[in-house]
């Protein structure tokens, strides 16, 4: 993603303004623009660049006897580090200052990964992409760094061993290759969704296809009615691939994929087939275009620590007007950035890059180190004063310690590729009484302290719950192998009698009527009230989500000691969360069960309840951004379970001959 002129090929102004096109839906995705729900693919498009750029260098330099691994790594020094580094360096006193232990416990490791060009393996093992908590990590955005990086360390060696063979065996080599990685990326999303988003193995053929399209001759050395073709409307098509995947494009679309042919495809056609004056290239080669081209890698290693330390220091998710002002910061930092560390060290006889490997190595290892201190002394938590890290620390793992089934009948991704899940036999609760069945992710098994305390004798509670996981008969197409696994089970447990309570962290494409979740759940609810009475079935809608971590805003801002039950906050997501209940009412309606809204129990208009008492004392509503505490749950379902009475024993009834098969 370094930036860098391509002397082999001559200057091209319209790559740079792809750069422009990629970077900039980067930056708004991340601050929050929905418009930009594809955002997040103009990291793709970099890596194609990338890949078409290095493949040139490398094969004009073999070309002309001139090729040097360790010149190589040095300009990739030079054109890579110095900026990274400086953006780092950077952001340390913010990290110091703002983040608490476990925020600064994380960054550290994320430094070390950063210093080992292995962040993409870091946030592999630690951090899904999307998603509230990878909005706070500052570093998060350089797995894409480390994904080149590591593409760096083979391809150059790979180009140098098997250049003998010819250019026209190699170009089959280095498409075989695409191809197989591609092949993963299909096998990937399907089973292993997270390392399929980060790792190189899955990565590679994306920018294996830039390196292809270095072989190919540009379509001004070919001749006939083909090339004229290819001129006239490969760079419409390919502009068109782009654009279609950055607005249309959302989290759910499984990346990388074949899905992602339309923005690789996309750019190796404006790449390989734009020409000079043709209307696509005026376009891209744009002033203002060329201009945030130029400048466009410190403008993507700027905006996330922007946006995150933003998130981290406030109360509330940055605005469209904060947004924006981020936005255009990012920009600002970028060009100083750019005109002050990274054109200096690009020039090769300046003082400063003149043996760039041996300080690299030296900032790169002095990095590490303070990465790993703040990793091994715990994120420095003596910062803080005691009552401060008492609270922090009642609230660490609050789920694993408040549900006590998690392995049991709660599994998440520390049971993901465990190839002998089940649900336990106590999941399915007390034999021969009434079941009330909690359905669906973590944000049904919040709920299970809860439902426990208000069932009355003769109930009992069965417990289904996989984190990540929609309770959908058919799944999403990106959904973890756990999913998989125990999707099926969980449905085939359900018995006529049941009172089943459905939940889940909805995503906000169930509000589409013509998106996959909201037919899917329509779906599941038809068949649900086919067998099961719909008076016994409950769909439970969104449930207040905060900015953040509950426990972490109000120590930030120092609110944790004077906590008194019935304490409000503003919540800034309340309207989006009712967006999303108001389309599962009317799913709710439509099938004629019982819809339960949180948001009814615990918000007025915008300010959501924070506290409530709890066994003497005064306990949080939600342990972290959105999974609610014993007392929240509780007083969320009280309504819905006030309509049963204490129930008999249904000794007539048995697990086997009372279920509602789907």
């Amino acid at each position: 993603m370094g930036p860098h002129k391509n002397p082999s090929i001559g200057y091209r102004p319209e790559i740079d303004g792809l750069r422009a096109i990629a970077v900039l839906p980067v930056i708004l995705f991340h601050g929050g623009f929905e418009i930009f729900a594809g955002g997040f693919v103009g990291v793709d498009i970099f890596f194609v660049i990338s890949g078409f750029l290095i493949t040139s260098i490398i094969l004009s330099d073999l070309e002309h006897q001139r090729f040097s691994v360790k010149r190589f790594y040095e300009r990739r020094a030079r054109r890579i580090l110095p900026a990274l580094l400086f953006v780092v360096l950077a952001c340390l006193p913010f990290a110091y200052a703002w983040m608490l232990p476990s925020e600064l416990e994380q960054f550290g490791q994320s430094l070390l990964a950063v210093a080992t060009f292995s962040a993409n393996l870091f946030f592999w093992s630690t951090q899904a992409y999307f998603g509230p908590a990878a909005e706070l990590q500052p570093m998060l955005h350089t797995w894409s760094l480390a994904v080149e990086e590591q593409y760096y360390l083979f391809i150059p060696l790979a180009l140098l061993w098997f250049w003998s063979l010819g250019k026209r065996r190699l170009f089959g080599l280095i498409l075989l290759a695409a191809i197989l990685s591609l092949l993963i990326a299909e096998w990937g999303w399907r089973h292993e969704p997270k390392a399929n988003f980060y790792l190189l193995p899955t990565r590679a053929w994306e920018l294996l296809v830039g390196s292809l399209i270095a072989f190919a001759p540009r379509p001004t050395a070919l001749a006939g009615f083909g090339a004229r073709t290819l001129q006239q409307w490969g760079p419409v098509a390919g502009l068109g691939l782009v654009v279609y995947s950055l607005f249309w494009f959302d989290e759910s679309t499984p990346i990388p994929s074949v899905y992602a042919l339309a923005p690789v495809g996309g750019t190796a056609l404006i790449i390989a087939t734009t020409t000079p004056g043709h209307p696509v290239s005026r376009l891209l080669t744009a002033r203002p275009l060329v201009a945030i081209g130029l400048i466009s890698y410190s403008a993507y290693l700027w905006h996330q620590p922007l946006f995150a330390f933003a998130r981290i220091r406030m109360l509330e998710e940055p605005g469209l007007l904060l947004a924006t002002v981020l936005s255009l910061l990012s920009l600002v930092l970028a060009y100083l950035s750019w005109r002050f560390v990274e054109a200096p060290f690009r020039r090769r006889n300046s003082p400063l890059t003149r043996a760039p490997l041996i300080p690299a190595a030296i900032t790169l290892s002095v990095l590490g180190l303070v990465g790993a201190g703040f990793s091994q002394l715990e994120g420095l938590p003596n910062r803080l004063p005691t009552e401060a890290r008492v609270f922090i620390d009642r609230y660490d793992n609050y789920q694993d310690i408040a549900n006590g089934r998690f392995g049991q009948c709660f599994f998440g991704e520390d049971h993901e590729g465990l190839t002998t899940l089940r649900f336990e036999p106590q999941c399915y609760g007390t034999p021969n009484l009434r079941r009330f069945v909690l359905l669906g992710d973590s944000f049904s098994a919040h709920y299970l302290a809860g439902l426990q305390a208000l069932v009355k004798p003769g109930g009992t509670v069965a417990q289904f719950n996989i984190s990540g996981c929609l309770p959908l008969l058919e799944l999403p197409r990106v959904s973890p192998q756990r999913c998989r696994q125990l999707n099926p089970e969980r449905f085939a447990a359900l018995r006529s009698d049941d009172v089943v309570i459905i939940s889940a962290q909805w995503p906000a494409t169930v509000k589409r009527a013509g998106s996959f979740e909201h037919q899917a759940l329509d779906q599941t609810l038809e068949r649900l009230t086919a067998r099961i009475p719909p008076e016994q079935i409950a769909l439970v809608g969104a449930s207040p989500q905060w900015p953040g971590e509950l426990p972490v805003r109000l120590i930030r801002a120092d609110l944790h000691q004077s906590l008194q039950p019935g304490d409000r906050l503003h919540n800034p997501t309340v309207e989006q969360m009712s967006e999303i209940n108001r389309a599962l009412g009317a799913l709710a309606d439509a099938h004629g069960i019982r819809l339960i809204n949180p948001l009814q129990r615990l918000c007025k208009d915008d300010n959501c309840l924070i506290a409530l008492p709890f066994e003497g004392t005064v306990e949080l509503t939600a342990s972290d951004y959105g999974h609610l505490t014993p007392p929240a749950a509780r007083h969320v379902l009280a309504p819905f379970m006030s309509r049963f009475t204490p129930a008999q024993s249904l000794s007539t009834v048995t697990t086997g001959s009372a279920q509602a098969s789907m």
